[in-house]
Order: structure tokens, then C-alpha cells, then sequence
């Protein structure tokens, strides 16, 4: 018997327009959140001076890191990497 992963529902285009980015990523936050996935972020700084973001979630007895260099960017790929496993996970 599988156990259910809730996985994060894709709510972001209402966002586009008022909000921006910045609202994207804080839509795809509040997504995770819901789904019962505890969540932290963090920037830094590679060797070369730029930017990077990393974003961890965990819950349901697994852990997914994404490592991009925009935020909304490392946000989405976690969603979709939690997606893809719910998905597997019930096929």
C-alpha cells in the first residue's frame, strides 16, 4: 500500500501581473506549505561572485535540494521534483 504525498498545486499565473516574480515564488512557497512540506531557503555567494539559491523541502520521510541561481527558479524546480515524485511514487 502506497502512502499519499500531497504534491504541490500549480497556482502562479494570477500572480504574473500584480506581483511579479516576487509573487511567484511566494505563491510556490504558501503551494508547498499546504502540501505539508516544511521548507527553507537560503542565498549565497559561489567562487565566481555570483548568486545562487538554495531551496530544501522535507516531509513524508524524504528531502529534495534545488540549487539555482533566481529564486523563483529554485522554488519551481522543487515544486516539479516533488511533483514527479507523487506522480511515480502513484503509477
Amino acid at each position: 500500500m502506497h502512502s499519499r504525498i500531497p504534491a504541490p498545486c500549480y497556482q502562479t499565473t494570477r500572480f504574473l501581473g500584480s506581483q511579479g516574480e516576487e509573487g511567484l515564488w511566494i505563491q510556490s512557497a504558501d503551494n508547498l506549505k499546504k502540501a505539508g512540506w516544511s521548507l527553507g531557503w537560503v542565498s549565497a555567494v559561489d567562487l565566481e561572485g555570483r548568486t545562487i539559491w538554495i531551496v530544501d523541502a522535507h516531509g513524508y520521510g524524504k528531502r529534495f535540494i534545488v540549487r539555482a541561481d533566481e529564486k523563483l527558479t529554485a522554488f519551481l524546480e522543487l515544486q516539479l521534483a516533488i511533483h514527479e515524485f507523487a506522480v511515480d511514487l502513484i503509477s
